[in-house]
């Protein structure tokens, strides 16, 4: 049986994922038109840059049911940390969105930032005692 904290990641982690697709799907012409007006991106065709959006999309959608799969259903130490990290890379990318001047305004600027800080939370619910325990992780003393 999964506990309790492996549970709450699925959720919150499942939520985040959702959060993020849903504002690559409502904004999709407005990512699409942001990117355009880059002088690297117009060198390209916009049907090669639509295509390749879609591609990006999903492939991010298999990394993240694939970690999804491999921390609450098959639990994997690499799978964990893998999870960390992207996920400490995408705080990072917040604040460095915040500090340049280039998070978006609006809702897609606040749905980031909720699917930022749900994947957070998430994150924190691997280092419970009863999720070291799903991972066999000995290393991490465990509360009594």
């Amino acid at each position: 049986m999964r506990p309790k904290s492996i549970i709450l990641f699925a959720w919150l982690y499942l939520a985040a994922v959702g959060i993020g697709l849903l504002n690559s799907i409502v904004y999709f012409d407005q990512i699409m038109a942001t990117a355009m007006a880059d002088p690297r991106v117009r060198m390209f065709p916009p049907e090669f840059f639509r295509a390749s959006l879609y591609v990006s999309t999903a492939i991010g959608l298999l990394v993240a049911f694939l970690l999804w799969f491999f921390i609450t259903r098959r639990p994997s130490l690499l799978a964990k940390w893998i999870f960390v990290l992207l996920t400490a890379v995408a705080v990072l990318g917040l604040i460095g969105s915040v500090v340049s001047h280039r998070f978006p305004p609006g809702i897609p600027g606040v749905l980031s930032a909720v699917g930022c800080l749900l994947r957070l939370a998430s994150a924190w619910m691997l280092f419970r005692p009863d999720a070291n325990a799903w991972f066999g992780d000995k290393g991490i003393a465990s509360e009594p």
